[in-house]
């Protein structure tokens, strides 16, 4: 085998293929990644860079139940001062890793 060869090997290996194999193994991890948001948040149509912003992420997790408040909100007001129904609603969102906090504005 010629040296030239040889060093053409020798790049490919030391490298390369070390490249090549580390962007498998972060694609891999992505994917698991992105499976797992999915089944556990019951988030729909997880991208990419979803990863990599995990703020846009929270937002999209919790954002079922911020439309189920801000409906409830508008069409019976009256109902968060229901000690229950608060239960239920922190429940939920403590299901999904986050917290609820409530501000009473009174006119």
């Amino acid at each position: 085998m010629k040296l030239n060869t040889k060093l053409k090997v020798s790049f490919v290996v030391m490298f390369l293929l070390p490249i090549v194999l580390c962007s498998i193994v972060i694609t891999g991890i992505m994917v698991i990644q992105n499976k797992g948001m999915q089944t556990n948040y019951e988030v729909e149509g997880v991208e990419w860079g979803s990863n990599l912003a995990p703020a846009s992420m929270l937002s999209r997790i919790t954002n079922s139940i911020y439309d189920e408040i801000r409906r409830e909100a508008t069409e019976n007001p009256e109902r968060f001062n229901d000690q229950k129904y608060l239960q239920e609603l922190s429940a939920n969102v403590e299901a999904r890793f986050s917290n609820l906090f409530f501000v009473r504005i009174m006119r």
